[in-house]
């Protein structure tokens, strides 16, 4: 019986992918399954690929350079566990996270979302130069409070940050958004609208690293086919149709920026 699958997409960074494996324990009970999204044969050995001896490691080799969505939709095809956890090739999970879920997770609940540490990819240094946004939506989070339960649902977009019931995403067909960047948005928020119970725990589980040139760490000028038409309008409407003043007041601030750049949008995951 498989308890934990856990998804790691990964393109051409194979040294950072072995420190994500090696701060995943080997069990029985946890699958492990790596999507590489058609690395560069020059940067990765693929006969010596992270995993290769590691019993309960699925390798995924794909050409089709779909991005990080693909990758997660092509594990979450595969996944065989109970729940699903989400982590980058470039991070890490924090000692004993593991162990802390094992004792969270139980029948009666859904999903659990948790806080994650940012450090510096080479110097383990806790960082500042990256602010785990979704962190805010857990850390501020209170007990039966409107607002919380809105933000946490709706506003905490990592997919790295939570243990999910299988069956919540297959019965729903939750699905990523199969575009290059903030692939994780709209997958978020349909597990917020359909997840029924759910537990919040303030513990640093798992290490989001921060690199110079790691695509989700660097300002970028996007035209506003992806971002605007996939996930901005789309989501706003979305927020319309919750009729929730909370949720379009936090929404139309991310509209405001968007807008004032000449019709690019200047973006920071």
């Amino acid at each position: 019986m498989i308890k934990y699958t856990i998804v790691i997409p990964h393109k051409n960074c194979p040294n950072l992918l072995a420190r994500c494996l090696q701060s995943i324990p080997q069990r029985e009970d946890i699958e492990i399954i790596i999507v590489d999204d058609n690395s560069d044969e020059n940067i990765v050995d693929f006969e010596h690929f992270p995993g290769y001896t590691r019993e309960g490691v699925n390798r995924v080799f794909s050409k089709k350079s779909g991005g990080a969505g693909f990758a997660r939709n092509k594990g979450l095809e595969l996944a065989k566990g109970k729940w699903i956890l989400f982590a980058d090739a470039d991070d890490f999970y924090e000692p004993n996270a593991f162990n802390i879920i094992d004792d969270l997770v139980s029948e009666d609940i859904d999903m659990l979302y948790f806080t994650s540490i940012s450090r510096n990819s080479e110097t383990l240094q806790v960082s500042d130069e990256r602010r785990v946004y979704s962190n805010e939506m857990v850390v501020n989070y209170i007990d039966k409070d409107l607002e919380s339960d809105l933000k946490i649902r709706y506003h905490n977009s990592a997919p790295w940050n939570k243990v999910i019931r299988r069956d919540i995403i297959t019965n729903h067909n939750i699905k990523f958004d199969e575009i290059k960047m903030n692939n994780d948005v709209f997958f978020s928020i349909k597990l917020g609208d359909v997840v029924e119970n759910y537990k919040v725990v303030k513990r640093d589980l798992y290490c989001f690293t921060f690199r110079e040139n790691s695509i989700s760490t660097q300002k970028r000028l996007f035209k506003d086919e992806n971002l605007l038409l996939v996930n901005r309008i789309r989501t706003n409407q979305f927020y319309n149709k919750k009729n929730s003043k909370i949720l379009r007041r936090r929404y139309l601030g991310i509209f405001y920026t968007v807008y004032k750049r000449n019709g690019l949008i200047y973006f920071i995951k």
